[in-house]
């Protein structure tokens, strides 16, 4: 028997050169084998040459994207990549699309697979010596390279939990970049910039390192107010709604970019973002409380049980209730109790945390004990309290929740993490802030500094305007007084001390708050902002943007420059708010040698845009060091 081989390409012999270079195929070795009756066979083993696919030389060469090495050796095929050739023994590589398109296990879904085809050809997925790089929507995630990522995933650094996600292109997984499992080569690596785009794309999540738990990536200052509402929606259970259409149509508007398209600033559409989240939430619930499937249909907003557990299914391709794994609570007479982690990206200064609210704990809403935060609130009609601990060790803040229904829930969560500005990135704040020649210094001594949110942005409001122009001490007990005097009683079993629930506007737009010790024009714009509040003419959920925030709350009598800024960052929770005016940050600029006024300190803190507020705890931090 023989065989006949194509005549080799040889180096500069053709129009193409290197670039389609062919090795000539030979014979390894004969075995000879006798079994029985002395019968004879032998095997050839032939090394074959593969048509290479021509490439671009550069990685996503879109304006504002790094630039990747291609110095990597070329990677290693498998075999199933490879279909059967136009001519005897020569194999060559299938496109990626093909792949995705004929592949049933890689892409259970065609409508998957067309959604990867076309990510393709639009340039969203480029690719580059074998491995494939999802572009970054946000200037954040533009600024890491494919090398990066991958150098990031290999060594499971922490500080990139949530920041991206890590996909394998060979088994349709997607990853946190702390996962314990073992990452897969190169040319199999994808990357996604949130969970929404790779579930897209048709990847499932990891059961080791669970996804739905990583930390949230950090809205940038410069995204539009329209798309942070819209998400803060999603993360509070708000989503899908009659007026989320239109708010998302409004983007366009809001950021005068000429598209109005929702996946520009999140890299997914609203409702893939609100699907993923809803699914992610109810996996988590499902597998670390002991809730029954239907209470966690009832608090992720899903129709009933059975469709939760059949999308979980199709999601995972596992029985559901395979994951159970509870934390351990201490269940309370006619409460629902359950416990869960939130992760966050470490360093995590708790003290520092814990020392700001054990300052301003109002009496019988908050409890502030050595390592423990407890409140009370009222959510969604529902009543309960709440327990909130540091756990180091696995990165987490431990969440105990204890309430008389199950459907807050979702906004639970979403303002716990936000009152402990737990989707921080100090990888990110250090390199910002830790080269500055003023805070670089504090920023080194608290490198896990955050910015404490006040639970509800009219709660603080109102807090802000008790402490104009009084110490933090004495506009405590002004606000103690206000919450004996009008709060309602929580009326469940909680721990001693809590027994109120902070008063809504409702019950202050016609309080008399000057029996409160509080002077006329302080109890007059209480009762100004609570009427301001229930009218709509101050939003203070929905802010169309920073500056008419500020515009609307200096409006209202006895509301500043200085207490609307206060508002904007302890209440909305602005990463770009910075209260020039107040007497720590002048002080703070004093200490240093720089007495100055407060345009002059206004126009120094542009250099610290968009992160001020950042800024402003590291001075404050200064001033008490």
């Amino acid at each position: 028997m023989s065989y006949r081989f194509p005549s080799p390409v040889l180096p500069g012999s053709g129009s193409k050169g290197l670039s389609q270079r062919i090795r000539t195929p030979s014979v390894s070795r004969f075995y000879v084998l006798t079994l029985g009756n002395a019968i004879a066979f032998w095997s050839v083993s032939v090394r074959a040459c593969f048509h290479p696919i021509h490439e671009p030389a550069g990685l996503l060469q879109t304006t504002g994207f790094p630039q990747f090495s291609t110095a990597d050796a070329p990677p290693k095929v498998h075999r199933k990549h490879f279909v059967n050739g136009s001519k005897p023994g020569i194999f060559r590589k299938r496109p990626f699309q093909e792949r995705v398109a004929q592949d049933s296990d890689s892409i259970p879904s065609a409508q998957q697979s067309a959604l990867l085809c076309a990510l393709i050809s639009n340039k969203a997925i480029e690719p580059q010596a074998g491995r494939w790089a999802v572009r970054m929507q946000t200037q954040k995630i533009r600024s890491l390279s494919f090398d990066v990522c991958r150098s990031s995933r290999v060594a499971r650094d922490v500080r990139y939990d949530g920041i991206f996600f890590s996909g394998a292109v060979t088994s349709k997984i997607y990853c946190r970049p702390i996962c314990p499992v073992k990452p897969p080569l190169a040319s199999n690596h994808i990357f996604f910039e949130s969970r929404a785009q790779a579930e897209a794309a048709g990847f499932r999540p990891c059961l080791r390192c669970r996804p739905e738990l990583a930390p949230e990536r950090p809205i940038q200052p410069s995204t539009s107010w329209a798309v942070r509402n819209l998400l803060g929606r999603i993360h509070q259970g708000l989503f899908p709604g009659r007026n989320s259409g239109s708010q998302a149509l409004s983007i366009k508007e809001k950021a005068g970019q000429g598209q109005n398209d929702f996946d520009i600033f999140v890299g997914a559409t609203p409702s893939r973002c609100w699907r993923t989240f809803q699914l992610g939430f109810a996996k988590m619930l499902l597998t670390d409380t002991a809730l029954s499937p239907e209470e966690i249909a009832a608090g992720t907003r899903f129709e009933n049980a059975p469709r939760m557990l059949d999308a979980l299914s199709a999601l995972y391709r596992r029985d559901p209730f395979c994951f159970r794994n509870p934390l351990a609570v201490q269940t309370r007479p006619g409460l629902k109790s359950c416990a869960i982690k939130l992760f966050y990206r470490p360093p995590l200064d708790w003290s520092a945390l814990l020392d700001y609210f054990r300052l301003r704990a109002v009496a019988g809403v908050e409890k502030v004990t050595d390592e423990i935060y407890q409140r009370s609130f009222c959510l969604n009609g529902q009543r309960g309290w709440l327990s909130l601990q540091n756990v180091p060790n696995a990165h987490a803040v431990r969440l105990e929740l204890h309430a008389s229904g199950l459907s807050c829930l979702m906004p639970v969560v979403w303002r716990v993490r936000r009152m402990l500005d737990l989707d921080a990135d100090p990888r990110f704040l250090g390199a910002l802030l830790g080269e500055d020649p003023l805070l670089g210094p504090v920023w080194r001594r608290y490198p896990g500094l955050r910015v404490p949110v006040g639970w509800d942005a009219f709660e603080f409001a109102v807090r802000a305007v008790v402490g104009q122009l009084v110490s933090v001490g004495v506009a405590t007990k002004l606000v103690g007084r206000i919450v004996s005097a009008f709060a309602e009683d929580l009326l469940l079993p909680a721990p001693r001390g809590i027994g109120k629930v902070f008063p809504g506007p409702m019950r202050l737009q016609g309080a008399e708050l000057h029996t409160c010790g509080l002077t006329r024009n302080k109890a007059a714009a209480i009762t100004g902002l609570a009427r301001a509040v229930l009218s709509g003419t101050l939003d203070l959920e929905n802010a169309s943007d920073p500056d008419t925030f500020i515009q609307h709350c200096t409006d209202l009598k006895g509301i500043g420059e200085w207490t609307a800024q206060t508002i904007a960052m302890r209440g909305l929770g602005d990463k770009d708010a910075f209260p020039a005016g107040d007497l720590g940050i002048v002080k703070a600029f004093s200490s240093a040698g720089q007495p100055l006024n407060t345009a002059h300190i206004r126009k120094m803190a542009e250099r610290w845009r968009p992160w001020r507020s950042y800024a402003a705890m590291l001075l404050w931090m200064m001033r008490r060091s």
